[in-house]
């Protein structure tokens, strides 16, 4: 049977995990401010996961994959349980799909209001495994999406990346969109690193740091008045800053309720491909990412 998406809605991927209930929750809160309606997926495994069980673990695949959608509906009925906790008003549909969530996204995900997912700070250890996923679900969606992760944080700013390109731009009109909604301030930061000119060379010596920074903070206000003006019910703060803009908006996140930034559009061979700062801090961030495409 197909599975639709109401236009508008929120998909959010469940795997009975403590992170993905916290990202229902998120989710749930967010549809409660919108009025928009929550759809929730849970995947099966893979053949390739089973599979590898080897013939001789399984009773037989349908057997194996009664139990698996029985476990994948009572991860679905706790999620349930969790939006009725936060908002019983917020209108929930749910479904198992036999593809993964990535591609699930790809197919439904054109009139979605939002993707969310559950997701953690990457060590070392973890970056290529758990990485992997929420960048592919990221890669994969028409829309944009919310990597949730658990923050210790109690600030509310909404950060968002600012570098006058395209789809820096969408980031920010967004982080004012969101920002509004849930009564929050909009903190612009754009960040260039002064180590990165020190292969300049001697020539160094004819500029003028000091110019250079208040042109760049001048720019920085004019360019985010622009979206300003059309909120003017959101407090706004601009922050021009002397680092990578991976780092810079990496420590921003600590102190951030959601952290916003444009992904890099469509590359003609592999799809839609995340930029290096998209995916730093989509590892990295202390706090929820959005990745706007």
């Amino acid at each position: 049977m197909a599975i639709e998406i109401q236009p508008g809605a929120v998909i959010v991927g469940v795997d009975g995990s403590e992170t993905a209930l916290g990202a229902v929750r998120w989710a749930a809160k967010y549809a409660q401010k919108c009025s928009a309606p929550v759809h929730l997926i849970h995947a099966l495994p893979t053949d390739e996961w089973y599979m590898g069980l080897g013939r001789s673990a399984l009773i037989s695949e349908r057997a194996l994959l009664d139990q698996l959608r029985e476990v994948g509906a009572d991860h679905l009925k706790q999620a349930h349980e969790a939006i009725g906790e936060v908002d019983p008003g917020v209108e929930v549909s749910s479904a198992i799909c036999n593809e993964s969530v990535a591609e699930f996204v790809r197919a439904h995900s054109q009139q979605a209001a939002m993707v969310v997912i559950g997701s953690r700070r990457s060590g070392p250890l973890r970056d290529i495994l758990l990485g992997s996923q929420v960048i592919a679900v990221t890669n994969a969606a028409l829309c944009p999406v919310v990597a949730w992760r658990a923050h210790e944080s109690k600030g509310g700013d909404v950060v968002v990346g600012v570098d006058g390109s395209e789809h820096a731009d969408k980031a920010l009109l967004a982080a004012f969109e969101y920002a509004r909604l849930m009564g929050a301030r909009v903190v612009a930061a754009h960040f260039w690193q002064v180590s990165a000119m020190v292969g300049i060379g001697y020539s160094g010596a004819l500029i003028d740091w000091e110019q250079l920074r208040d042109d760049g903070t001048a720019w920085l206000t004019e360019h985010v008045a622009v979206v300003r003006d059309k909120f003017p019910d959101v407090e706004v703060a601009t922050l021009y800053g002397d680092a990578s803009a991976a780092r810079g908006l990496g420590e921003l996140s600590a102190g951030a309720g959601l952290l916003v930034v444009g992904s890099q559009g469509r590359g003609a061979m592999s799809g839609a491909l995340l930029g290096s700062v998209s995916q730093n801090v989509l590892h990295h961030s202390q706090c929820p990412v959005l990745v706007v495409h």
